[in-house]
């Protein structure tokens, strides 16, 4: 784990600290890593836009087509009007679009997110070296 001296008794704090800067170094992110996170961020901000609104659009799609297979059945309950348009066929391939989008958009989110955990990562890294070195 990095330079230990034989002498030194195994809880002496300034061991304990040498040994956990080792070790901070060795999982530190480097600053290829964080402009890497930071040109996914800016190169793909365009595409997570338009998969957002994407996933928003079709949300009101499915519940237009609802409507508009409910409203084209006459003569029986609301109710019934109701089941007969979401068992048909339009229906669903407006529910299968809606689940694509909406997973498109979390996957990006998600990648996002880890891009910009990553960022605030390094930020921690770096405030905590130059507290140390004060």
């Amino acid at each position: 784990m990095g330079i230990v001296l034989l002498y030194a008794p195994s809880g002496a704090p300034w061991r304990v600290r040498a040994e956990r800067q080792i070790l901070a170094a060795k999982n530190m992110i480097s600053d290829d890593e964080v402009e890497r996170a930071l040109s996914y961020l800016v190169a793909n901000a365009d595409k997570d836009a338009q998969a957002r609104a994407e996933a928003i659009y079709l949300a009101e799609w499915v519940r237009c087509e609802r409507s508009r297979l409910t409203t084209e059945q006459t003569g029986i309950s609301n109710a019934a009007a109701r089941d007969i348009a979401e068992s048909h066929p339009e229906y669903h391939a407006a529910l299968d679009a809606y689940r694509a989008a909406v997973r498109e958009d979390f996957r990006r989110r998600f990648l996002r997110e880890a891009a910009d955990a990553k960022l605030r990562a390094w930020q921690t890294q770096s405030s905590n070296n130059r507290a140390q070195r004060i």
